[in-house]
């Protein structure tokens, strides 16, 4: 259902990108305007029903220091100050006339297979989680219709851009990763890098 197309691979697939490019500067300019050179970026994209589907993820790496800076607190006893850090978003454009149960049903797959395809994609490139900048339908759908393990997530009112900006684990349950979460959260606290 999804393909991941590297940077190299771009002028195989136009026809997937473009369309996903256009559907993400509608949905998510915000995110879009920030992160607007995509030529080194990595795609998962949908490539079953084109007629009905068009969506993905947009992944590319960015130094933790261009992070949200609760999320930069919160992976500080993480991630090594400078690494660099998988960011992206998400899109899905279902076409005007899919609606009703099929709208559901097309939503849930997609959400669901887009997840695994992030998986994938965190073992390939030896990643344990992503930070992910969404819009709120975006957000909505993933956490609380397809339960997405995310495991922190700063609010559009705190992010001062509008967008959700959240840290997807990509390995374990969602009980598992939490727990992971919190115990670092505490970590992070006696180190006092957390106020």
């Amino acid at each position: 259902m999804f393909k991941t197309i590297n940077a190299h691979e771009h002028r195989f697939y136009k026809s997937l990108i473009e369309p996903f490019l256009k559907e993400l500067k509608t949905q998510n300019s915000s995110y879009y305007d920030s992160f607007s050179d995509f030529k080194n970026a990595n795609f998962i994209l949908a490539y079953e029903n084109p007629d009905r589907i068009n969506g993905g993820a947009v992944l590319q790496q960015r130094k933790e220091a261009t992070l949200h800076p609760q999320i930069r607190e919160r992976l500080d006893a993480y991630v090594r100050p400078n690494q660099d850090v998988w960011v992206g978003t998400i899109a899905l454009e279902l076409k005007s006339w899919i609606s009703g149960q099929e709208y559901e049903c097309f939503s849930k797959i997609f959400y669901r297979k887009l997840y695994d395809a992030l998986v994938s994609f965190g073992q390939q490139e030896k990643t344990g989680f992503l930070c992910l900048s969404l819009p709120a339908p975006e957000h909505i759908s993933t956490d609380l219709l397809e339960y997405w393990p995310y495991v922190l997530t700063i609010r559009p009112k705190d992010s001062k851009n509008g967008l959700f900006h959240s840290v997807l684990a990509l390995s374990g349950t969602r009980d598992e990763v939490t727990h992971f979460w919190k115990s670092l959260e505490l970590v992070t606290k006696r180190k006092d890098l957390v106020v």
